[in-house]
């Protein structure tokens, strides 16, 4: 027989322990729903990286072209192309994809890219950048740490 004090203590370490995991899964659950906002957040962001990078590459060929090719990345990366400009000096995007979580849509994230010019610069060569600082590095620069 158990001691008076305990026997109103029956399950209630059942009760603790039901109440502490149902508080982890619900963590558990949040954890995975702001990873997949981020996982989704940088991939957005890598599109519009990687369409202002094609944009900038095909400027030379024309705007038509150069648009087409950051939408081809674009489109393969999961997102839409808002606006592609393509200009002498730069090229920029602007990008959207939705947001959506095992729990469902939450609306649309939003990213801008800018890249541009690009120099083409033949295989193994310098491209005429000066390279006379130490390991090859340009003139002027510090490698990290150094």
């Amino acid at each position: 027989m158990l001691p008076t004090r305990l026997r109103g203590d029956r399950g209630a370490a059942t009760v603790v322990a039901a109440i502490l995991a149902l508080a982890m899964v619900g963590v558990l659950v949040l954890v995975l729903h702001v990873t997949a906002v981020l996982w989704q957040r940088h991939r957005i962001a890598g599109a519009a990286d990687l369409a202002a990078v094609a944009a900038a590459a095909h400027a030379p060929f024309g705007h038509d072209r150069a648009c087409a090719a950051a939408a081809g990345v674009v489109d393969r990366m999961g997102g839409v192309l808002d606006e592609c400009d393509v200009s002498v000096r730069d090229a920029r995007v602007r990008v959207h994809g939705e947001l959506a979580t095992p729990g469902g849509d939450w609306g649309l994230i939003n990213a801008r890219a800018r890249a541009g010019p690009v120099r083409a610069q033949p295989i193994g060569g310098s491209g005429g950048a000066p390279h006379d600082g130490p390991g090859g590095m340009p003139s002027g620069s510090r490698r990290a740490g150094g």
